[in-house]
This record gives C-alpha cells, sequence and structure tokens, in this order.
C-alpha cells in the first residue's frame, strides 16, 4: 500500500517592528534582525511549496523566499495569529497596570478568559485546524514551509497531538523557530508526528 507523506515545517515570523507588545492582527514588519534571522534558518531549505498567514511579519518574507527559489506560494487565512482585541500594540506592563483583574485572568487562563474584545480560543482553534487541513489537502506529498505565529504553532500541538492546551502555551516558540509535522495518510488513515521543534 502506498503512504503519502507530507511534511509541513512551521516557521515562526522574526522579529517585528514595534518592540514587545501583543501583537496579534497589528501588522508590522519585520525588523532588519529579524529578516536575517529567518534567512539563516531557511538557508538549506529543500521545500516545494509556501503558505503564509497574511500578514506582513510573516508574508513580507514569505513572497521574497518563494520568488527567489521559483517555488509556488499561497497565503493562508487560517493561519493569521489570533486577535488580543483592545490589547492589540500594548505591552504586558501596561495592561496589568490598567486591568489588573483581567490582566490576571488571562494569565491564568488565556484560552478561557480573552483579553476584551479578543478572539475566544475555540474559534481560533477551529480556524487553526482547518488550515492544516486544507494543506495537507492542496500540498499532499509535499515538502511544505508555512510562515506563521508562535499561537499558531502552539495550537497547532493541541489540535494535531491532543496535548492540553494549557500545556501548549508552555511550549517555547522563538522568532524564526521551526517545527516540523509530518502527516502520513494511506487508504487507511492518516497519522501525524512531531518530527522536530528547533528553538
Amino acid at each position: 500500500m502506498t503512504v503519502e507523506i507530507t511534511t509541513v515545517d512551521l516557521l515562526r515570523h522574526g522579529e517585528a517592528c514595534g518592540g514587545a507588545v501583543y501583537r496579534g492582527s497589528r501588522d508590522d514588519e519585520l525588523t532588519a534582525l529579524g529578516w536575517q534571522a529567518m534567512e539563516a534558518r531557511c538557508a538549506s531549505g529543500d521545500w516545494e511549496s509556501v503558505v503564509s498567514s497574511p500578514l506582513l511579519r510573516c508574508r513580507g518574507f514569505g513572497e521574497v523566499y518563494a520568488a527567489r527559489r521559483a517555488l509556488p506560494f499561497h497565503t493562508l487565512q487560517e493561519w493569521r495569529e489570533i486577535d488580543f482585541g483592545a490589547w492589540e500594540g500594548r505591552s504586558a506592563t501596561e495592561i496589568q497596570a490598567s486591568d489588573p483583574a483581567r490582566w490576571a485572568a488571562f494569565c491564568e487562563r488565556p484560552h478561557a478568559c480573552p483579553p476584551p474584545g479578543g478572539e475566544a480560543y475555540a474559534d481560533f482553534a477551529a480556524r487553526v485546524g482547518a488550515g492544516w487541513r486544507r494543506v495537507i489537502d492542496d500540498h499532499a506529498g509535499q515538502r511544505v514551509l508555512a510562515v506563521c505565529h508562535a499561537g499558531v504553532i502552539r495550537c497547532l500541538f493541541s489540535v494535531l497531538l491532543g496535548l492540553p492546551v494549557e500545556r501548549g502555551f508552555a511550549i517555547s516558540v522563538p522568532h524564526a523557530g521551526l517545527t516540523r509535522f509530518t502527516c502520513y495518510r494511506d487508504g487507511g488513515g492518516e497519522f501525524v508526528r512531531l518530527e522536530a521543534h528547533l528553538a
């Protein structure tokens, strides 16, 4: 029986302009350092296609990298970062000072206590999971580079491996970090394995 193998390398974007703030839907560009870190991480890649979050800190690099390597490039709306609502563009220190109770609740149970006006984690997880299915179906049998966000990568640990959401939030996903999941499919079903998580 033939086994179809699809490899998805999830690359977190590099450092973004604007400093250490909550950056979900906020569309900041990469810093020069952030760009260089992604270049270094991808120098020896052998991918066949590139997909990316539509946000500039991911898409900017993904488009250039794909064009340079003459690879197909597609944006993946489902893998934009979670929306932090009223906390977008604000630092943890600012939020803690202005809304200590809400901040404490978020720190204790971030999946259950979103920021004011922020995206519900269940909705976020549903679209991230839909994005995975789209990548696996549209790029079956390929080696795919997916430029995305820390929140998306942590969420996929839960969606694909059944990891409790609370544990997923504790996973370190540094700028320009790379995480590889491999999907094996045959006529009888599908199996997903974590191959690497490079900090």
